[in-house]
């Protein structure tokens, strides 16, 4: 019993008052424990540096969700849930006045013909800020009218400038507008019908009663500006 506890005097002493060597031997082993809990902490930071930029690459805070068309859509199409979805695109792809909501172009005509996976824009669409961007008059209006000579109107393209006349066996021709943009014109397949193909034009407030007038009395033609 006494050599036992001779023993453990001896080994309280020992830590009490510990040797040359056992200080170095401490100081090595806390050194040791130290360095791997540093490597500890590394690696849990790097894996969860590693989480962040999966999470940043699976959401791009650069991206923008925008309305595209879901299949190609032929002129005056009136489109549906069907032919629109939202897509994420980087910034520097997505156009001036992209569409970000479907429900501002689902029910409207579209103004001309788009291909699948194309970006729908404002301008896209029938309306009063299609109407404004082609005549640069914030009062214009979009009008339709029956083109008398069919080959003519099938001639027109989305953009082109004409005058537009009308005649009758009073008056005689007359020139109701000039400078209206085509908006819309009537597809290569469009079939002919007795009074004539629609065309949508944009013009000048103060002339869109007299063409709207003139095309429900009988067919206008157009001259190419």
């Amino acid at each position: 019993m006494q050599g036992a506890r001779g023993d453990s005097v001896a080994k309280v002493k020992d830590r009490l008052d510990p040797t040359p060597l056992q200080r170095v031997v401490e100081a090595i082993a806390y050194r040791l424990a130290n360095i791997r809990r540093l490597r500890q902490m590394i690696a849990v930071s790097l894996a969860l540096a590693g989480l962040g930029l999966l999470a940043i690459d699976a959401v791009d805070p650069h991206d923008e969700s925008v309305v595209v068309a879901l299949h190609d859509l032929a002129p005056g199409a009136i489109l549906t849930s069907d032919d629109v979805e939202l897509r994420a695109l980087s910034d520097d792809a997505v156009p001036d006045g992209a569409v970000h909501d479907p429900a501002q172009v689902i029910g409207r005509a579209l103004a001309g013909a788009a291909r699948a996976g194309e970006v729908l824009t404002d301008v896209r669409t029938l309306g009063s800020r299609l109407a404004v961007l082609a005549t640069h008059d914030p009062d214009s209006r979009i009008v339709g009218v029956r083109v008398a000579d069919a080959a003519v109107a099938m001639l027109l393209q989305v953009g082109d400038r004409v005058d537009v006349i009308s005649s009758d066996e009073l008056s005689g021709p007359r020139r109701l507008a000039t400078n209206a943009a085509v908006v819309m014109a009537p597809s290569k397949d469009q079939v002919s019908t007795r009074e004539g193909p629609m065309v949508l034009l944009a013009v000048s407030s103060g002339t869109a009663f007299d063409v709207a007038n003139a095309s429900l009395a009988g067919r206008v033609t157009v001259i190419l500006s």
